[in-house]
């Protein structure tokens, strides 16, 4: 049944054909990546990720806009959404941790990657199991669109839209509404 579960999952090209019922660690790095790509998915970024540069010193959202791989590596793209200056700024986030070559290490050619999704998932919501557990639903997915249809559009953000797209201290505690 297992093989048979691994199998299935590889068939999934498409981040819209991942269910939310999948269990996240079944998920090869592309697949999550194109999955959270797809519900244009809204986390929070720690303050130590963004570079000096910026000066950020507050934690920002970000949404992931696209999946893709540099050098058989899987990336995600993000768009910031909120942390000062650098807001609708792009920054590139690695899936997993990277695996440093012995030449990348001793060259000092390495990116260091202080944090990675995988790592980020299971601090925010605590060790989730499932797409679901991350909050992401098909209702999500649409009140993201929405806000960022205002957002071009010129009209107004209203609280109750950002609170559906951006759930802060939910997602600082991992609890689900209710």
């Amino acid at each position: 049944d297992t093989k048979a579960t691994k199998k299935h999952d590889k068939s999934w090209t498409s981040g819209s054909q991942v269910p939310l019922d999948t269990e996240i660690e079944l998920l090869g790095d592309h697949q999550l990546g194109r999955c959270l790509a797809h519900h244009q998915f809204v986390f929070k970024l720690p303050w130590d990720w963004f570079p000096s540069e910026w000066k950020v010193k507050t934690d920002g959202h970000v949404m992931v806009c696209q999946a893709y791989a540099v050098n058989k590596k899987q990336y995600i793209d993000c768009t910031v959404l909120e942390a000062a200056d650098c807001r609708g700024d792009t920054i590139m986030l690695p899936i997993s941790k990277p695996v440093l070559t012995h030449k990348q290490i001793t060259t000092g050619l390495s990116e260091d990657y202080v944090w990675w999704m995988r790592k980020l998932l299971k601090t925010n919501f605590r060790n989730p199991r499932i797409l679901s557990d991350i909050r992401l639903s098909h209702t999500k997915s649409q009140a993201v669109t929405q806000t960022l249809l205002n957002l071009w559009c010129g009209v107004p953000v209203t609280a109750h839209n950002d609170q559906a797209v951006i759930d802060d201290e939910d997602s600082e505690t991992g609890e689900t509404e209710s």
